[in-house]
């Protein structure tokens, strides 16, 4: 089954061999084999955005480069001058575009919040939910309520609306809330914020984001009530539609499973060439010591949507792959491989760039795929009289959390979520301690121990999702975590 993005419908039949496919057919990512890829038009209201389909001729434009931005940048970025140059430049709603002057209510009436209460009316949870289910549905969207439409179809923005969304930062904290408690299955990339108006007094413009979700179909409240983005609309899905989905779903997953099963197998080809006893890294004249006590380790982030960036290779070319350093983290260790940039050239490889590291401490290998993937995996064989602090791990986990951000910044794709896994292997007799001071020993698990997978969503998410990911670390060495790292990543990224 195929999604129709020229008619906006689900259930386009897969075309018998030799026959033309809808023009506007989004091939699946399970179709196997895969065909050429290349970044396809997709309209954002007036703005004309990228997603991988299949390589036809498509006129690459983007009239309105405000609601570009509005979809590409972090929403934090986003500022009230922004919304008030859209609300200017008379966008016009569309797939991924919604506006609305003041928060939904019955008609006839006003929402509380916008009376000076401190409560969300359900009809305007009901309606957002709606608008950001039928966004998750389809191609993903954002909405802005705070702007005024103009009464013909499809409708455009016409200026600021007369009266904003009143202390608009704490509504969106309640709104967040309140969507992904009534929304099922939840949506970890939705994001709604408030953009303050600079001169005011609290009120400004509430803006929800989503991308389109390797979960659905999505609903909301009970029974749930399933929508798709058509147009400018948001219309109720049929159970063939819904069938459909279900299908894509169970296809995108197949395909991160696939992909996680490939990073295992590079892994074991890393492994195997560790288990010949003379494993030379790249710019050494002499073998590691492969005898005793090592230990492997791969963390990697396959992203649920293919970035498809296709200009990674050249910006590697002439500019550095950002890797945070521990202070960058407020780590209180290093990490288990390298920090900051790296010291060797990138090699290209297919769909992707390698760059390659090592001492005569450890060899790693780190890897920034066009689609999104995000690895590092190496081997670390006699560290500090044979003991490894579980600790180093935590913290190279910790970068490649930060390195899949920075790449999907990059890429104009902050609608992008990730799965995160990886694992550890024993080899010999590896001794594990739970502090920096090597004044306890463990003893790890012998052959393999993995973590994950892991979601991976939001960036202000971060802190909470990796405290998560630091105790499946550590379970997965067999040792209670003495305490949580103080790891954040804000500050990364203050400095970008």
């Amino acid at each position: 089954m195929r999604r129709c993005t020229t008619h906006l419908k689900l259930g386009c039949i897969r075309p018998s061999p030799g026959q033309r496919p809808c023009r506007g057919s989004k091939t699946l990512i399970g179709d196997l084999p895969a065909p050429p890829i290349t970044r396809r038009a997709r309209s954002f209201g007036d703005a004309t955005l990228y997603r991988p389909v299949l390589s036809r001729s498509v006129p690459i434009q983007v009239p309105n480069v405000v609601i570009a931005e509005l979809a590409n940048v972090p929403l934090s970025d986003v500022t009230f001058a922004d919304v008030e140059r859209l609300a200017a430049s008379q966008a016009e709603e569309g797939v991924g575009l919604e506006l609305k002057r003041e928060l939904p209510a019955n008609s006839g009436q006003r929402d509380p919040w916008m009376t000076g209460s401190r409560r969300i009316g359900n009809p305007a949870k009901d309606d957002l939910a709606k608008e950001v289910v039928a966004f998750a549905n389809a191609y993903g969207g954002v909405v802005i309520v705070g702007i005024d439409e103009t009464g013909n179809n499809p409708r455009r923005a016409a200026g600021l609306a007369t009266e904003l969304v009143p202390n608009v930062t704490d509504c969106a904290e309640q709104l967040q809330q309140a969507l992904q408690q009534i929304i099922d299955p939840p949506l970890p990339m939705l994001e709604v914020r408030g953009v303050p108006k600079p001169d005011g007094v609290g009120e400004g413009a509430l803006l929800l984001r989503t991308g389109p979700s390797p979960r659905a179909p999505h609903g909301f409240r009970n029974p749930p009530l399933v929508y798709v983005r058509r147009g400018s609309r948001s219309e109720p899905l049929g159970m063939r539609d819904i069938q459909a989905m279900l299908f894509e779903t169970r296809t995108r997953g197949e395909r991160i499973e696939a992909q996680r099963r490939e990073r295992r197998a590079v892994f074991a080809e890393l492994k195997a060439r560790w288990d010949t006893g003379a494993f030379v890294p790249p710019h050494e004249n002499k073998p590691l010591d492969c005898t005793s006590k090592g230990l492997a380790f791969r963390c990697s982030l396959v992203p649920t949507d293919d970035m498809n960036f296709r200009g990674l290779v050249e910006y590697v070319r002439t500019k550095p792959l950002y890797r945070p350093v521990s202070g960058d983290l407020h780590a209180r260790a290093g990490p288990a491989f390298g920090q900051g940039q790296f010291h060797y050239r990138a090699t290209p490889r297919p769909r992707g760039i390698a760059l390659e590291e090592s001492s005569s401490r450890y060899y790693a290998r780190w890897f920034a795929g066009a689609d999104g993937l995000i690895e590092a995996a190496g081997v670390i064989p006699s560290p500090y009289n044979g003991r490894h602090y579980a600790g180093w791990y935590v913290v190279t986990a910790a970068q490649t959390i930060a390195m899949a951000e920075w790449l999907r910044r990059l890429a104009g794709r902050p609608d992008v979520e990730f799965v995160l896994d990886g694992e550890f292997v024993n080899y010999g007799d590896a001794v594990l301690s739970s502090g920096g001071g090597f004044d306890d020993e463990y003893r790890m698990p012998e052959g393999a121990s993995t973590f994950g997978p892991l979601s991976i969503g939001r960036f202000d998410t971060f802190d909470e999702t990796f405290d998560f990911v630091e105790q499946e670390m550590w379970s997965a060495l067999g040792i209670f975590r003495p305490e949580p790292s103080g790891i954040t990543f804000a500050e990364c990224f203050a400095k970008l």
